[in-house]
């Protein structure tokens, strides 16, 4: 049996900003929507069962493309809301139909097992709960998968992100950096710091290497080399990303690197730090080199700096006027 619906565990979706009535839905969620178009047919839809909140559906796909969609659905999770697919478990999971309003558990599972016969509750389950997407950010969801999925070397970057995500999750808000965390590590001693590379650091190596690799296929290289550094920078064609432009250090400005620094040189400290330590797995590393939790940060900052640009422009969200009101 052919399917053409996948369902997303991991992923809800709010119903979005549409009318300027903002109804407030006590037991008949609605009908599904859309939340991103992406061909004639291959839609990506919000499908409510029971509950407020709506699974994430793709509708029109073959498997193929339902994976590689799938995978550029977590690179904008991880970019975006910080978060990464459960390890070890289904991407996604194949549906005879579209699940309908008011639909049970029991009916859910109906729909998983007349594609996937080993299907359990525990997957229904999963496909029923995650984070919650809101109006604002499926605004900006609809935008950008887009444009992940048009770009190849964006595209695979992004998975390689998010398995060093996975290892090791560095996203924060700005707020969060300039207000807790900067304070917060300023403070700590040599002990504190010694007792936390101990003990995390095959951790922190793993994250390096998957994050080092997001870096590679961004710059569309398998081997990145020093010389050829500036060069690749170029090749990506783009105004804010250029070997002369600013790249203003975070995190390993508490290794006593200088605060402010090019991109290209980023590139190159990133490099040393692997040839050193993570790509011939040396166990007595020089102190500078030694992959901290500071490293890890880092490269994922730079990281997050090139997918954002990379992805502008993107609109900003305009919310309308709501009338509350409520619908039973």
């Amino acid at each position: 049996m052919t399917t053409r619906y996948y369902g997303v565990p991991g992923v809800l979706l709010d119903r979005p900003f549409t009318t300027q009535v903002q109804t407030v839905w006590f037991d008949s969620p609605g009908p599904p929507f859309t939340v991103a178009r992406l061909g004639s047919r291959r839609l990506v839809r919000g499908v409510f069962t029971r509950g407020p909140n709506a699974m994430l559906l793709l509708s029109g796909f073959s498997e193929h493309a339902a994976t590689v969609t799938t995978h550029a659905i977590w690179g904008f999770m991880a970019l975006f809301e910080g978060c990464c697919p459960e390890d070890g478990e289904p991407l996604m999971y194949a549906l005879s139909r579209v699940p309908r309003n008011r639909w049970t558990k029991t009916k859910v599972l109906q729909s998983l097992r007349a594609a996937v016969p080993h299907a359990s509750e525990r997957d229904v389950l999963r496909l029923r709960s995650g984070v919650v997407l809101d109006g604002v950010k499926q605004h900006y969801f609809a935008q950008v998968l887009p444009k992940i999925l048009a770009n190849e070397a964006l595209k695979e970057s992004l998975q390689y992100f998010v398995e060093s995500s996975r290892s090791f999750q560095g996203f924060m808000v700005d707020s969060y950096y300039h207000y807790h965390y900067r304070h917060e590590r300023a403070e700590m001693t040599a002990i504190e710091l010694r007792r936390q590379y101990l003990q995390n650091r095959a951790r922190y190596e793993s994250a390096f290497l998957a994050g080092f690799k997001a870096l590679e296929r961004l710059l569309g290289t398998n081997q990145i080399r020093a010389p050829q550094v500036p060069e690749l920078l170029r090749n990506l064609s783009l105004k804010a990303l250029t070997p002369e432009t600013e790249y203003v250090r975070r995190f390993e400005i508490f290794r006593g690197l200088p605060k402010v620094t090019t991109c290209a040189d980023a590139v190159r400290r990133f490099l040393e730090v692997r040839n050193v330590v993570a790509a011939h797995a040396n166990r007595s590393p020089p102190a500078r080199f030694a992959i901290s939790e500071d490293t890890v940060h880092e490269l994922q900052h730079f990281l997050r700096e090139a997918y954002y640009t990379m992805l502008e422009p993107i609109a900003p969200f305009e919310p309308p006027r709501f009338e509350y009101g409520t619908a039973d």
